[in-house]
């Protein structure tokens, strides 16, 4: 049977502080519960504890890549959709608008749902407490709108400057490809004009 030295006994009671009570099963001698006691002793005190900047940068960049990946397949299913649409697309005004209304709705879905990964992760961290309020911080945040009335914790702060990154160069990329489809629209429409 091992004899509780000094420093178990400061762990136990501080842990008995932290936790309330230790499990009913384990007593301070058993060996079974020394991970137990040191785990928030350790997550508490331990300056590795937190994550580093580095590390905050890295799970941003896997964010920043999520969202590329979400729009790259939400943008090619759009192109495949308008490619076999143009083939039976009428001419007219209304078959055109149509396309454009279409490609603006689904272009602004596939914004909704990256800004609902950025906000899933906010809340997931505690980094904004609540989901709604998570949803409103990363919405205004990817629009790069700022209006600072809800802020990250600090040590997320750099995460939520990247958020803003990502949301320009995901509107860029969806103002590029408007651009391509009212050009194809408009190339379109004027493939049956008699030449002057």
């Amino acid at each position: 049977m091992m004899v509780p030295s000094r420093m178990h006994r400061r762990i136990a009671h501080e842990t008995k502080v932290l936790l309330g009570t230790l499990h009913p099963s384990l007593t301070i001698n058993s060996p079974r519960a020394f991970p137990l006691r040191l785990a928030p002793v350790l997550r508490d005190r331990a300056p590795f504890a937190k994550p580093s900047m580095l590390s905050k940068l890295f799970v941003a960049w896997l964010l920043l890549s999520l969202c590329v990946v979400i729009h790259a397949i939400g943008l090619t299913a759009a192109v495949r959709w308008m490619q076999r649409r143009t083939g039976t697309m009428s001419e007219g005004f209304w078959p055109a608008t149509w396309m454009l209304v279409s490609t603006a709705g689904w272009t602004l879905l596939l914004h909704l749902v990256q800004i609902a990964v950025w906000a899933f992760f906010y809340a997931w961290q505690g980094a904004i407490p609540g989901l709604s309020a998570a949803f409103y911080f990363s919405g205004v945040t990817y629009t790069t709108t700022g209006y600072g009335d809800l802020v990250l914790s600090e040590e997320w702060r750099l995460v939520g400057g990247i958020e803003a990154l990502t949301g320009i160069l995901m509107c860029g990329l969806s103002t590029g490809f408007f651009f391509a489809v009212f050009s194809r629209v408009i190339g379109l429409s004027g493939k049956n004009d008699p030449p002057a």
